[in-house]
């Protein structure tokens, strides 16, 4: 296989790893990992926690005072089986944290140990060679670097112009699709606003009820009344 599709696809691997998101994939490869190589440890943990749910609820449902022969019987079980439980999980436990140590070291190699030894084995072989002439100029120099020959790139400009150009795509993929989620999304009516103004009503003055008359209106109201 060429070099530099070598160290494409390891740039490929790489950014997929970016894309998909490390926590994700350990997940996943946690739970094919539990499902091939502790099967067996996971179903046994599943049917002892189904007998002590059951134990237990038959010990609740046992007097205590009338069958403590009967009582006493279920306690130890139920004492026997959460010991086991929680042995079982130790024991899981600790074969997922064996996994965990063993995912980071991969994903330290893959995404940084693998790129620098395939840039130093191949630091005196071309990726491929320039077209023919000073096309490039003194650019052709800084391709070629560190130790490949002029007019040729050098394995360590491959793998940054390879990172680059697949996150640019990656960035790209990424926007489009949030772009079509948020056309999917039903876009909400606006609220019919009345555009006609308000009717102002005349505001009728309030009498004050402290208020007392004058000597005009006190005379004219005791005229009213003689006649």
């Amino acid at each position: 296989m060429h070099p530099a599709l070598i160290i494409f696809l390891v740039s490929l691997v790489n950014h997929t790893i970016t894309w998909i998101g490390r926590d994700t994939l350990q997940e996943w490869f946690r739970y094919l990992y539990m499902a091939v190589f502790k099967f067996s440890a996971s179903s046994k943990l599943a049917s002892m926690k189904k007998e002590l749910f059951e134990t237990r609820q038959q010990m609740n449902m046992t007097s205590a005072q009338d069958e403590f022969s009967k009582w006493a019987k279920l306690r130890r079980r139920v004492d026997k089986l959460s010991q086991q439980v929680d042995e079982q999980n130790q024991v899981l436990s600790s074969s997922q944290f064996m996994f965990s140590i063993m995912f980071k070291a991969f994903m330290f190699v893959l995404n940084s140990a693998v790129p620098f030894v395939l840039n130093w084995y191949f630091k005196y072989v071309p990726m491929f060679f320039l077209p023919p002439g000073d096309w490039f100029g003194p650019l052709g120099y800084l391709f070629s670097f560190p130790n490949a020959p002029v007019g040729a790139v050098s394995s360590t400009v491959w793998t940054t112009v390879c990172g680059r150009v697949l996150a640019l795509v990656g960035d790209y993929a990424r926007e489009l699709c949030e772009r079509e989620t948020i056309q999917e999304k039903p876009v909400s009516a606006a609220p019919y606003e009345s555009k006609a103004k308000p009717v102002q009503v005349p505001a009728i003055p309030e009498k004050k009820l402290d208020e007392t008359p004058t000597t005009k209106d006190a005379a004219s109201t005791l005229k009213r009344r003689t006649k």
